[in-house]
């Protein structure tokens, strides 16, 4: 009885480990994609090195064509100076798993933000001698997947605005 018992649960073990090894839930293994980039911070609002910040955290998430599946990824970056006009500059790379599966392939890297780490405006925590101090930079909207790695450049321009 136990050599029976034994060799059923010796077989049953056996056919485990065979098969294919799928993650939780019995979908495919998600597929790791890549955005990398420089981050440009110029400070024309007091002109000093010192008020552009030293850290922050830049956001963008990777989506299919029809926009109905997203995958967000954030990271924390240093910056360091200086660089003309006082500016400071760093760079990213942040990496997402993309499900695959009923998702489909990825299209676009979008929805970009940068921010003081925490939260908040990177160019409103600068003082302005007159109104505010605001990003005029044209920002991207979307930057198509271009395989496992995407590079993405920003550059935050920091004026004294209405």
């Amino acid at each position: 009885m136990r050599s029976g018992f034994a060799t059923a649960l010796f077989a049953s073990c056996a056919l485990c480990a065979c098969g294919p090894k799928l993650p939780p839930g019995g979908g495919p293994a998600p597929v790791p994609f890549t955005l990398t980039g420089t981050v440009m911070i110029n400070n024309d609002c007091d002109g000093r090195l010192a008020s552009v910040p030293d850290n922050i955290t830049v956001n963008a998430e990777i989506a299919n064509a029809a926009g109905n599946v997203a995958v967000p990824g954030t990271v924390n970056i240093a910056l360091a100076g200086p660089g003309p006009n006082p500016t400071k500059g760093g760079t990213y790379t942040m990496t997402v798993n993309w499900p695959g599966g009923p998702a489909g392939a990825p299209a676009n890297w979008g929805a970009f933000s940068e921010t003081l780490v925490g939260g908040g405006d990177i160019c409103k925590s600068i003082a302005c001698t007159q109104n505010t101090c605001q990003n005029i930079g044209t920002r991207v909207r979307t930057t198509p997947v271009t395989g496992a790695s995407t590079t993405n450049n920003v550059r935050i321009s920091c004026t004294c605005a209405p």
